[in-house]
């Protein structure tokens, strides 16, 4: 009758014990280099909303832009001598495109000496962001600002990353990512690519 008992309770242990791997091995493993994305994605933000606020006469004055160089700035609508306005910021680092910074400017001026220009940042996208990196890097994609149009007319606020399909070309149609920087919410807003052309300004020469 001992025996009997000790065969059952063994029975039981080993089914149990059966059950608990397989309720374990159903349990989804956790994504690590998901969660290690995410994080990275966090603090790209942090960092950006860090950002936004401060102000500039020359780049080297924000620490994070102090090893970076700038290819001057794209005037969104008309920015003249001694008047406020907006404008991108396109800061390199090395050769490869660290930031767009889009900004306010204050007291614009085109002399170099003693400029009394200000810039305040508004908003910015980091093209050290790995997809924006890799899409900028496909398919003969091409940044472009001051040359786009939505629905037929000229629109200075767009910004796209598009297809380079030669200069054969009037205008290029294959749209990958685009932008909108809105002065009136002073941000720059992600928008669909539809109705969106790049206007080629070699084209006839």
């Amino acid at each position: 009758m001992i025996r009997i008992r000790l065969a059952i309770i063994i029975a039981l242990l080993f089914i149990s014990c059966k059950e608990n791997k397989a309720s374990n091995a159903s349990l989804p493993l956790q994504n690590h280099s998901k969660n290690t994305f995410e994080q990275v994605e966090e603090k790209g933000k942090e960092l950006q909303n860090g950002l936004i606020g401060q102000k500039y006469k020359s780049i080297d004055e924000i620490a994070e832009f102090k090893n970076l160089s700038s290819s001057g700035i794209f005037p969104i609508g008309y920015l003249r001598n001694n008047e406020n306005g907006y404008a991108i910021n396109k800061l390199y680092n090395k050769e490869k495109l660290a930031y767009l910074v889009f900004v306010k400017v204050y007291n614009y001026s085109t002399n170099n000496n003693g400029n009394s220009t200000t810039f305040k940042i508004l908003d910015l996208v980091d093209f050290k962001n790995e997809k924006l990196k890799a899409l900028l890097m496909s398919d003969n994609a091409n940044l472009f600002l001051n040359s786009s149009y939505f629905k037929g007319k000229y629109d200075d606020e767009i910004i796209t990353i598009a297809k380079y399909e030669g200069d054969d070309q009037q205008f290029y149609k294959k749209i990958y990512k685009a932008w909108r920087a809105d002065r009136k919410k002073e941000k720059i807003i992600e928008i669909p690519v539809d109705g969106i052309k790049i206007e080629n300004m070699d084209y006839g020469l």
